[in-house]
């Protein structure tokens, strides 16, 4: 995560101050990407960005429902995740504050992490990042949404998902075989989410 921050940041940085005039005014934001992309890290950073333009913005982790080890390899998991997300963005839409859980999943040890509460007033931004994020934003009926995907280098992704499968104690064999699975199934879901996405973050250092 070291490396990746380093190699990455200054480009990601460079890259979202572009994305915020296209971003600007949008109260919905979803970021999609591949596994292991960076889309948590440049949730973070965005929304760092856009609270130094005086916007309040609430990340929604998608992880946040991974509450059990079983649950993430669930044949229902998507559906019971964007069942769970359209709930509380629809709450969203309301002219009424409510209190939210701020939940991440902490990649590297497997749990969650409550970060605690806040509130949500009617002009915040919500960034919702995910894997099928893009998949919730067309079943949102909500229309003020952009798209962004974070599309990783293979070799950033590798890096970043055999660190994640050794702490779950798989062997290097194992770890290969599921990549190369995974890979033959994300090629055509990149391209997918590519052709969706409004704006798109490279590992180049351009925004599309």
């Amino acid at each position: 995560v070291v490396d990746f921050i380093l190699d990455d940041y200054p480009s990601y940085i460079d890259q979202l101050q572009v994305v915020l005039t296209k971003i600007k005014g949008k109260k919905y934001i979803f970021i999609s990407g591949l596994q292991r992309s960076g889309k948590t890290i440049v949730s973070a950073l965005l929304q760092t960005l856009l609270s130094s333009t005086g916007v309040t913005a609430h990340i929604v982790e998608l992880d946040r429902y991974l509450t059990y080890e079983a649950l993430e390899s669930s044949p229902n998991l998507d559906s019971f995740i964007v069942t769970e997300t359209l709930l509380l963005l629809n709450k969203t839409v309301s002219e009424e504050s409510f209190q939210i859980d701020d939940i991440g999943f902490d990649h590297h040890h497997s749990k969650l992490i409550n970060y605690g509460k806040s509130i949500v007033s009617p002009d915040d931004v919500i960034i919702l990042e995910g894997t099928i994020a893009f998949d919730i934003e067309e079943k949102f009926s909500y229309t003020n949404t952009v798209k962004l995907f974070v599309n990783s280098a293979d070799e950033s992704c590798l890096g970043r998902f055999k660190n994640k499968y050794r702490k779950k104690g798989l062997d290097e064999a194992e770890i290969d075989s599921l990549w190369e699975s995974r890979i033959s199934e994300d090629d055509y879901d990149q391209k997918m989410k590519l052709d969706k996405a409004d704006v798109v973050i490279n590992p180049q250092g351009n925004v599309k």
